[in-house]
């Protein structure tokens, strides 16, 4: 773990994601309610789009263009 730091009382092992708000917290509601979604319904071949819009009370188009825009948001790109 070369260059990386910890302050106070955190060490290398320590549980780093303290849930979701703090992770996703820069996300708007659609956004964080679809990765909870999809964190929490691990599937081998995938979601559904409409599955995952019924899930977050979302119609398919927006869920689809979140999950487009999904790694700018979470930095991937």
């Amino acid at each position: 773990m070369q260059g990386v730091t910890f302050g106070g009382s955190q060490s290398a092992y320590s549980h780093q994601n303290q849930g979701s708000g703090d992770q996703y917290s820069h996300m708007n509601d659609l956004e964080r309610s679809i990765i909870e979604f999809l964190r929490s319904h691990r599937v081998g071949d995938g979601v559904h789009v409409a599955a995952i819009g019924r899930a977050v009370k979302a119609d398919p188009p927006m869920v689809r263009s979140v999950l487009s825009l999904l790694p700018v948001v979470l930095g991937l790109n």
